[in-house]
């Protein structure tokens, strides 16, 4: 019985650490795009005000 018991929380953990790394994948894609448009931002900012040479 603790046997199976065991087994079932392992396979819930399983569950849910495939289920974040699925969602993690899509979060790190996102924060990606938006650092790089942040950063294109930032560096048209600095060649319209002389700041970058």
């Amino acid at each position: 019985m603790e046997q199976n018991l065991l087994k079932e929380k392992y396979g819930e953990i399983k569950i849910k650490k495939e289920l974040f790394s699925e969602k993690a994948d899509t979060l790190i894609e996102d924060l990606s795009t938006r650092i790089e448009s942040g950063k294109q931002e930032i560096l048209s900012y600095a060649t319209k005000t002389g700041s970058l040479i």
